[in-house]
């Protein structure tokens, strides 16, 4: 290199010039710059976590709406993701409307509303029920609208979905429209043995 006050040449390396001895800057070390190669990865990747981004946020959105307007009743077997993936490919969903065992007290009744929207196609109600306490082991079951679940609970002629006299046993499938329905149990023929119902009961439609 040469100096820079007296134009001489010296080593490359010098702090001083050898000839006018005045100090020498040395060239100033500078960052290589970032290839193209890097940041074109980056690139690559930001794309891709926004796709996914996307994607997720899509799904809950669907699952959230479709969760909104559901009105059976509360369902344990299927959750909001799981209707929205439902209603794009066209599956079944499956409500759990009760499943376990319940008491039906003397002289009393169980019963649960199930609300079917336009949206809820093909839907059916679906169950088997075994009844157990008293001397005959008996219940009496019922699927019906709200007016003539009246008729039916005060004993007079009703007009039914599904219906059993005394019973241990039952299954039921039954296609329901639009609209609002009672499933209920009756032990009102019953003076003073509760009844001790073990049942399954699911609510199947596709959205």
């Amino acid at each position: 290199m040469y100096c820079p006050h007296c134009g001489k040449s010296i080593l490359d390396e010098s702090s001083f010039c050898s000839f006018c001895a005045k100090p020498v800057t040395a060239p100033p070390i500078t960052t290589p710059p970032t290839t193209a190669k890097q940041t074109s990865t980056l690139d690559s990747a930001l794309r891709i976590i926004g796709a996914l981004a996307v994607i997720i946020i899509g799904l809950v959105i669907l699952g959230v709406y479709f969760n909104s307007h559901s009105t059976v009743a509360p369902n344990r077997s299927s959750s909001p993701a799981t209707n929205a993936i439902a209603a794009i490919t066209h599956q079944p969903v499956t409500h759990s409307i009760f499943a376990g065992q319940m008491v039906v007290a003397a002289r009393q009744f169980r019963f649960w509303t199930i609300t079917i929207t336009p949206q809820m196609t093909n839907a059916q109600l679906m169950g088997s029920f075994h009844t157990a306490g008293g001397t005959g082991n008996d219940i009496q079951a019922v699927i019906t609208n709200p007016d003539e679940f009246e008729n039916w609970k005060n004993g007079h002629h009703a007009q039914v979905y599904y219906g059993t006299q005394r019973t241990t046993n039952g299954n039921f499938n039954v296609r329901l429209a639009p609209g609002t329905y009672i499933l209920a149990f009756s032990n009102a023929f019953s003076l003073l043995a509760p009844k001790e119902i073990t049942a399954e009961i699911n609510l199947q439609y596709i959205p």
